[in-house]
Order: C-alpha cells, then structure tokens, then sequence
C-alpha cells in the first residue's frame, strides 16, 4: 500500500480559542495531528532547525530541520516552499501531500484511497470550512474561498516547478504553488467538499508583509518558464497578459478583462492593495478555468 507523507510546519506554541474564549491551541493541534493519522497520513513537519527544540513531542509526527528560514522577511522563522518540495522528493518517489498545520481531515477511505492513484501531471486540491468548535461536524461556516489549504500531488511533477521566496505560513504560498503548476500543465481535481475544517479564528493579518510578497509574486509569475502545453490554452494567455498588466499598472486591461470574465469583483481604485486583491482574482479565476472534476 502507498504510503502518503503529509507535510505541514507544525509551530512551536498555536494558540486557538473556541467559541467561548477559551484557549484550545495545544488540544486542537493534537486533534488536527489525530485527523491526519486517522486518515492514514504519515505526518512530517518541516520547521526552521531554530525552532526545533521549542517542539513538544508529537506523536506520530516526524520532524525535520531544515537550516535556512524566512525570518529576514517575515519576522518569523517560517519554511521556504522550495525547501519543502525538495524534502518532499526525499520522503517518496509518490505521492505526497501538504496542508497548513491547523486543518482538520475529515475525507472519507474512498477520497484517501483516490489520493493514492495520483498520476503524474495532476494535483488534488482542498479548501476548509469553517468550525467553531473542536468538533469539526460543528457548525460550519462555509468554504473558504480565497486560497487553498491542502495539494496532493506526483513528485515526478516537482522537477519542473520553480524556485521561490515564498513560505508556509506566510501569504501567497498558496496561490503560487496551485499557479506554477498551471503554467506547467498540471491538471486539477479537488477533494469533495467538507473534506477540511478548520477552527475559526482572528485573523493575524500582516498587511507589509502581504504587500511585499504579493509584489514578489507578480514578478515571479512573469519570471516563470512556462511549457508550450500550457500557452497553448486561453485562459492561460489570458492570465498571463493580466499579470504582465497589474505589473505594468494598467488597470484599464485588467477590467476589460473582467468584464469579458465576470467570475469575481475587481476593484481598480489605483491602490496596492487593490491590485493585489485583483492579482488573487487572476489566480483563483485560473484554477477554476482549468479545474475539470471532483476526485470521485
């Protein structure tokens, strides 16, 4: 039976409050750690050798160190995405998966067993409901809708993506990985819903750091190798003359553009942060575009 490594960046103190206030950091990671075994998940956490020794154990989680980390940028000691997949690749020549620390797997045997036959050149993709308890059959407060919190993929497939600067925890992590996909071919199917929960809580937004790893993502994109398979599609082009435009300033393109592609609102107020906001539109349309089925 093929064995799925799970990899997460489990922080050293993750601090949670249920409903009524109470502090449940500790006994919701334990509950998240629980789900991903239950599941069949072999859990490994990839943290900066910095905060290692601040782990307390976790059982049936294997740790690794890896010796650079963003705190430089982010002001905290997170992991980069490229040394995530490069670890990735040593853990197995499959299939592997990888999800923030703080989501719940509720996905039956059936979508567990469908993880096992990823073939090359696909991804499963998952997004979380909201759970306000530690019960995650509690109370859901729909999809979150502006990213994704679980990929399950072919190692084979992480030769051809590319190197960055973005890191797990920190924004746009999770646009990247799905997009330099996209513009390399891979196809997408997502878990069925309510396969993820997660306990909702205030949002601990960093609005300089969001700022400045969404400039680094534009530049990225339009950086980025992208395969004569992948150009080939519209959406695809279309993404990417939005982006070289955003990069550019030119918001006239980007409504023109969504005018023709109404998926989502666009604010075009001139501000970084509207562009930013319009940019995570742009990925979310696309993943949407060249999502083609459910994984059952």
């Amino acid at each position: 039976m093929v064995e799925i490594p799970l990899i997460v960046s489990i922080p050293p103190r993750l601090s949670r409050r249920d409903a009524k206030g109470t502090e449940v950091g500790e006994q919701y990671q334990s509950r998240c750690i629980d789900s991903w075994l239950a599941c069949g998940f072999s859990p490994y956490s990839i943290n900066s050798k910095a905060e290692v020794p601040r782990l307390k154990h976790l059982p049936g989680v294997t740790v690794i160190a890896t010796d650079q980390d963003g705190l430089d940028v982010a002001a905290k000691p997170f992991v980069f995405l490229s040394d995530v997949l490069a670890k990735a690749k040593e853990l197995t020549s499959d299939v592997v998966a990888l999800t923030n620390a703080d989501i719940l797997f509720d996905a039956d045997a059936d979508a567990f067993d469908a993880l096992r036959e990823i073939e090359p050149g696909h991804c499963v993709l998952g997004r979380r409901h909201g759970t306000a308890t530690l019960d995650s059959q509690d109370e859901h407060f729909g999809q979150y809708q502006h990213g994704y919190d679980f990929f399950a993929f072919h190692t084979r497939d992480i030769k051809c993506l590319s190197a960055s600067r973005f890191m797990l925890g920190a924004p746009w992590w999770d646009h990247f990985l799905p997009v330099d996909m996209a513009l390399n071919g891979i196809q997408f199917t997502s878990l069925p819903d309510n396969s993820l929960a997660h306990l909702e809580h205030e949002e601990r937004w960093n609005q300089e750091l969001w700022i400045f790893l969404g400039r680094l993502f534009i530049k990225a994109v339009l950086e980025l190798q992208v395969s004569a398979q992948s150009y080939s599609s519209r959406a695809v082009q279309r993404y990417l003359h939005a982006v070289s435009q955003l990069g550019n300033g030119g918001p006239r393109t980007l409504l023109k553009y969504f005018l023709r592609h109404p998926k989502k609102s666009l604010r075009t107020r001139g501000t970084i942060e509207s562009m930013l906001t319009d940019l995570s539109n742009l990925n979310l349309n696309l993943i949407e575009e060249l999502h083609y089925r459910d994984i059952r």
